[in-house]
């Protein structure tokens, strides 16, 4: 009798630790993030991204030129507008204080025990193999997003048809100095 009190109590205590799993301790956060080396993955991203906003930007122009061969000019633009992307995005990861962000993130989305299993994962060769490649990986898959969407006609004209009736409710809407005037 026991023995089954004993190993029915095991069984409730262990039920309950993965039932009410532990509130992220700080310096477990401080470690993942450190460990995920979360501003050099992030900056390693923003420069992958530099091809993609240069064909985003080539592209752009070729559509408002018509050129097939892109001129002087038609690079030198495209250039331009894709500095000016990459150093939008620039600007905007430097506005954030992405380990903040961060640290608020680990803090809703993982327990304790998840983010002991995410830093024994980190601090393995695998880990970090994994963690260096995400930037690669996220300007791929732009790139590819980027590619399928100019690529495949039935899409762009569903997306233009949903912008269009997006901008038909929102032109439905009052401007803000109608909504000024009359909130007067």
């Amino acid at each position: 009798m026991l023995k089954k009190l004993l190993t029915i109590s095991l069984f409730t205590f262990s039920l309950s630790n993965s039932v009410f799993a532990s509130v992220p301790q700080e310096a477990s956060i401080k470690q993942a993030i450190k460990l995920a080396d979360i501003n050099e993955t992030l900056t390693e991203t923003i420069k992958a991204t530099s091809a993609t906003f240069n064909e985003q930007a080539a592209l752009m122009v070729k559509r408002r030129t018509g050129h097939t061969t892109p001129t002087v000019q038609d690079t030198d633009a495209a250039h331009k507008i894709s500095q000016i992307m990459s150093q939008n995005i620039t600007d905007m990861m430097q506005a954030l204080d992405i380990n903040k962000l961060t640290e608020d993130a680990f803090r809703k989305y993982y327990t304790e025990e998840e983010l002991q299993v995410y830093i024994k994962f980190l601090s393995s060769p695998e880990g970090q193999s994994i963690n260096k490649k995400s930037p690669i990986l996220v300007q791929d898959i732009m790139k590819s997003f980027s590619n399928t969407f100019q690529n495949n006609i039935e899409l762009k004209e569903k997306m233009k048809a949903s912008n269009n009736e997006m901008q038909a409710i929102l032109k439905s809407l009052p401007k803000a100095e109608k909504v000024a005037a009359t909130e007067k």
